[in-house]
């Protein structure tokens, strides 16, 4: 996840999460302010997220939805294919988690075995309380990060750790509720995607490694992940670019070859189709396209 400034954020506020050191594909807890009157807004994508309210006050809109009030103190949960808009209703606190996958199997059997009880429930946006002692560990991470000791090794403990409290602390009705997107009958398949997908160079490669037919790999990934293989790659296409495009010094060809483009004119053709701007108008960020109003201030996370 990169949380970019400049040309996005339309109001200023460059500094609301300068406190924290670079953010890249490494980094699970990020922890930031954010102000009153600001918008995240987020995008179907890549990562699944647990959001901590640790201060203040939230309105949440999922698309098509009805909007619901959070309260500090409190979590909830956004899949990678969830849209979401949040409207910061008073100065906020939060914890941002975000994870691709599990770290071991038991918390991936944990939310398979969920799975069978989604036909027994009506589903509803729902948050949780952050009940001891998950406020104290929270509270650690944020110290931890403020000392500059939150190493990947840490984080990946801190994300197993969570996921501990979780099953303590919750009933699984309510770890459902809040975690209903996310839950699902195979989750190694998204396992295996997630931990090979970097080794191949196309997803016919990906499919002959699990050995299976293509046309099933198809239909089992729109049905595991959401969407379709080609946009999934499209969107991680997306996210190393804008990642890799508020590096200092970047240059354009540079951000070509970092994010596996081979030729200019691909590189412009798909950054013009998927972020309406050049490459050069990118890493100046003076193109934006959102959807939102000008009149209103905007802090765009950007999530895919």
């Amino acid at each position: 996840m990169k949380l970019l400034f400049g040309g996005i954020n339309q109001e200023g506020n460059k500094e609301c999460l300068r406190n924290n050191k670079e953010m890249n594909y490494q980094t699970i807890f990020i922890h930031c302010s954010i102000s009153k009157g600001l918008i995240i807004e987020k995008e179907v994508g890549i990562y699944n997220y647990v959001i901590f309210l640790i201060k203040g006050a939230c309105r949440l809109e999922e698309k098509l939805k009805e909007k619901h009030i959070i309260y500090l103190e409190s979590f909830f949960s956004l899949s990678h294919d969830q849209t979401a808009t949040i409207e910061i209703e008073e100065d906020c606190n939060f914890i941002f988690l975000k994870y691709e996958s599990l770290n071991n199997s038991f918390d991936t059997a944990f939310l398979e075995s969920l799975e069978p009880l989604k036909e027994k429930i009506k589903y509803s946006f729902t948050t949780l309380p952050i009940r001891n002692p998950l406020n104290s560990f929270l509270n650690l991470v944020i110290t931890t990060a403020g000392m500059g000791l939150d190493s990947l090794e840490y984080q990946r403990c801190a994300k197993g750790l969570f996921f501990i409290y979780l099953r303590q602390l919750y009933t699984k009705e309510e770890i459902l509720q809040t975690f209903y997107s996310t839950v699902c009958a195979k989750m190694d398949f998204k396992k295996f995607v997630l931990e090979n997908y970097m080794k191949v160079k196309t997803i016919e490669q990906l499919a002959s490694m699990m050995h299976i037919a293509k046309s099933t790999f198809y239909k089992r990934f729109n049905k595991e992940f959401g969407l379709s293989a080609q946009q999934w790659i499209i969107n991680k296409k997306k996210e190393c670019i804008l990642l890799n495009s508020t590096q200092s010094n970047m240059t354009v060809k540079s951000l070509m070859y970092k994010s596996g483009f081979d030729t200019a004119s691909n590189f412009t053709r798909f950054c013009k189709s998927n972020f309406g701007c050049t490459p050069t108008e990118l890493l100046e960020n003076k193109k934006i396209t959102n959807d939102i109003p000008p009149r209103k201030k905007i802090y765009k996370v950007i999530i895919i």
